[in-house]
This record gives structure tokens, sequence and C-alpha cells, in this order.
């Protein structure tokens, strides 16, 4: 297709482009479908932008403006911060790309993954606070067919939290590689059969056999594809095992890309707070608890370094855990504390009395009396439900 100069009056906000659009060095300056905000159109004003593509209204397609709307009506907590929500923005941006670019994987546009995966793992190389990817991940809203591309961003996020925390100096490439990994690592379930695409804990048998095939799938398809060997390895490795119980070569903890070993660990994180049509989402301070007590032990010498990036990234109270304090009342962690997990910054919610604070009280615990005294975990909140 041939490049067309793109006039800046020819643009407004909320619009997109069914391709990337790139600035005079023939860099993307906006991936394929992600919205033009306020901010790019002043950024824009002395620039010379061209794409291959057209320029749409938000309007035209109507499956991702419901998508949207349902998203902006879904109101956030008073206490979530503003750089949490404009991550949180993003976030959908993401997912609505990969929606779009899914639709056709033979045709993956390189740019829009160097666009994607550069955003965050600049975020994270840059941002000393990266528990706020947890938050991200908390905090977003998705329909049943969506798992997939939420699931992935997740892993994408939570990859990147863990990296930052076992690499203290990571390089911007190797950031980036991991991200790029994360967002390929499951593609293979895009190639099962469609009544497989969906797997859920009912599958037995035959079917089970089948759905592990997506690891094979996808790392054939990415290396027909021509993608780095680097990018492709994590959806061929992601569910191996340290102990060589896993599929689909029985491989050690030792024999594994520390990438595959990174996003391996984020996805069976991820997969258990979102609740499924089949299955309850849990807390993430109760996954922790269950890994250190059952998979810590299994896990080889060579992994701790790995366990203890995975460990310090969530911490003992994760970002968005329910705990109960000393004085009886219940609250939520805003922030974890590296330096001393036991002592996170926390919002108060409910009194002793269940009654609900009617103001943000936030406390950090590292300069303050109260203490910790136990966490909520998903059937607890239940019955607690009428008073939050």
């Amino acid at each position: 297709m041939k490049l067309t100069k793109i006039s800046i009056d020819d643009l407004s906000i909320g619009m997109f482009c069914t391709q990337p659009i790139l600035n005079k060095k023939k860099e993307v300056v906006l991936p394929e479908f992600h919205s033009i905000h306020p901010t790019y159109l002043a950024e824009w004003i002395d620039e010379t932008l061209f794409t291959e593509g057209d320029l749409e209204p938000k309007e035209t397609d109507p499956q991702l403006m419901h998508d949207q709307k349902k998203r902006l009506s879904f109101e956030l907590p008073s206490y979530i911060d503003q750089e949490t929500r404009i991550l949180l923005q993003r976030y959908y941006d993401d997912v609505k790309v990969l929606k779009t670019m899914y639709k056709n994987i033979n045709q993956i546009n390189l740019n829009t993954v160097q666009n994607l995966t550069s955003f965050w793992a600049t975020y994270a190389l840059k941002n000393d606070n990266v528990s706020i990817l947890l938050a991200v991940c908390r905090h977003a809203i998705f329909e049943e067919d969506e798992y997939f591309y939420i699931h992935t961003m997740d892993v994408l996020l939570l990859s990147l939290g863990i990296y930052t925390h076992y690499y203290k100096t990571p390089r911007s490439l190797e950031l980036i590689q991991l991200a790029a990994g994360a967002l390929f690592f499951d593609i293979g379930m895009l190639l099962l059969p469609e009544e497989l695409k969906e797997s859920s804990d009912i599958f037995q048998g035959a079917q089970k056999t089948e759905i592990k095939k997506h690891t094979l799938l996808g790392y054939s398809f990415m290396t027909k594809s021509e993608m780095p060997n680097i990018y492709a390895l994590p959806g061929l490795e992601h569910h191996e095992r340290p102990d060589g119980s896993g599929y689909p070569r029985g491989l050690k903890g030792d024999d594994l890309h520390p990438n595959s070993i990174v996003i391996s660990l984020a996805d069976v994180f991820t997969s258990q707070i979102r609740a499924r049509s089949f299955k309850e989402g849990r807390e993430p301070a109760e996954i922790l608890k269950d890994f250190i007590q059952t998979m810590m032990p299994v896990f080889p010498k060579s992994y701790s370094l790995y366990i203890a990036a995975f460990v310090s990234f969530m911490t003992i109270y994760p970002t968005t855990s329910i705990v109960k304090l000393n004085t009886g009342d219940i609250a939520i962690v805003l922030q974890t504390n590296v330096e001393n997990p036991t002592k996170p910054k926390v919002l108060l919610l409910l009194d002793q009395d269940m009654n609900k604070y009617e103001t943000n009280i936030q406390i950090d615990l590292a300069e303050d009396s109260h203490t910790i005294i136990g966490t909520y975990t998903r059937s607890m909140l239940i019955e607690l439900q009428s008073s939050l």
C-alpha cells in the first residue's frame, strides 16, 4: 500500500487509523486502532505524518465502541490514583490493538508489536514503583470472550514487574524482548480448533491432550513467521515445570530460557486472579501464600533468584490486597514496601464496626503504629460485600 500524507486538520479526538501513523522518519507515533488523544494533537502540530491506512471515527466499530463505553461507565474507586487510571486506559487501548491484530495472525505488524512492547518496557525501566502494574491488572474489567487478550496483557505486565526485581538494572532491549515473548506466549491457543480455544477445567482426556498442543503450534507458527527465537521460546516452554513434570518436552529448570521462567510464573499467577465463567478469582495474597507453601519447595536452587524476585515483586501483601489492621479496621493495600514488606501503604475502607469510611484516609504503615494482623480471602470478602 502507498503512504499517504495526513493533514493535522483532518485529525480529531477519538479518531483512529486502520494502519500505524508514522512521522517523517517513518517511526510509529500511533499504532493502528489506537484512539487519538488531545495530547497527541498538540505533540503533532509541527509533525509531518503519514499512513497506509484509513482514518476512521471511533464510532465505526460498534463492538469496540460497546467495549469502550462499558469500561468508561464502570466507575473506578475514588482512591485509584491518576497514574493508574492513565495506565489502565493504555491497557484497554492495547487490548483493542491485540483483538484487531490477532484477527489475522498471518499479517502481524511488527511496528505495532514494537510500539506496544516498548511503551510498557520503558515504563518498567523508568519507574521504581512497578507494583502499579499489578494494580492495573486488578482493576481492569473484561468480557468472557476477551479473556485471551486480557490474560496476555496481564502476563506481559507482571513479567516486566518480576524481571525488574530479578535484574535490578535491566537493559531496555532485554525488557522489550521479554515483553514480546509475553505478547506471543499463548498464540498457539488461537491455532487450536474452535471448540478448544476457550479452554476450561472441564476438559478431560483427549481434549486436554489436544489443548496441550498449543505450545508446539505456537512455536511452529512463530518460527515459520521468522520471528526472533527469543520471542518464540516462552510459547514453547511456559508450561514446563522445574521438576520436569511439565510439557511439551518435560524440561527441567536449568534447561529453560530465563524469559520462559519469568513468563511461566506470571502466567500461573494471573490465571488465578481472574474470575471466569467456570471458576472464581482469587486474592493475590491468597495465591502467594499457596505458592510459598506448595510450589517453592519443589523448585531447584537454580530457581531461587527467580522465586525471590517473584515474591519481592508481589511482596507479602500485594497491591489491592484486603487486610485487617490491629485496630479492627479493614483496609486495601495501595502501594507495597519493598524494603519492609509488612508495612505497605493502605487506604482505610471499614472501621471496626464495619461502617464505611466516608473520606479517603491513607496510612503509611512504615510511619505509623498500625500493623496488619490478617488478610481476607475471596470467600471472606463475599461476606463483607454488603458493607463494602
